[in-house]
């Protein structure tokens, strides 16, 4: 099989208003997440990938399209499990528009770990998960998760966070 085209930019919603900014803006404090045991921040070059797979396109880089990519686009395999990068809180499950069949996790101090392009979420608003937990899974033909890390709702390369970096969707 020939090589695919990465995923579209995933900065759809950036460029309709900030969708995803605004979802994450509001007030100050968190009131919905759990306090989880250790601070997200002190989480930085400490985090395991959501999933394995390639790195197609990384934060920042310019999508044919003129979009820019607000997360990291990762090739995984046919139905791969996503998993939780950090304890937290699900604020969002369901279809996003441009992103379609997305979890969202609240981590505490405003941040979130946002999981999208997948085949099908695994839990529910509310839901409470572990490092580790699985939040869904990916499509049998389309394998492209777009995961991405965001601090008081604006997103930031998640790379830094990663044990490893790149070398951490290889585990």
């Amino acid at each position: 099989a020939g090589e695919r085209e990465p995923a579209r930019a995933d900065a759809d919603g950036e460029r309709r208003g900030g969708l995803l900014s605004r979802l994450f803006g509001g007030a100050r404090e968190d009131r919905r997440t759990s306090e989880p045991a250790v601070a997200f921040g002190n989480l930085r070059g400490k985090l395991r990938a959501p999933a394995r797979g390639t790195v197609m396109a990384r934060f920042g880089q310019q999508h044919d399209s003129g979009a820019t990519y607000r997360g990291l686009i990762v090739r995984t395999g046919a139905s791969a499990d996503v998993r939780a990068v950090a304890a937290g809180d699900v604020v969002f499950s369901g279809s996003f528009p441009g992103l379609g069949p997305t979890v969202i996790v609240a981590h505490g101090d405003r941040y979130h770990s946002v999981y999208a392009r997948l085949g099908r979420g695994g839990r529910q608003l509310g839901d409470r998960v572990g490092a580790g937990d699985v939040v869904g899974s990916m499509d049998e033909v389309d394998t492209d998760l777009h995961f991405e890390l965001r601090a008081e709702g604006k997103a930031f390369d998640p790379l830094p966070w990663l044990a490893g970096g790149e070398g951490a969707f290889a585990r």
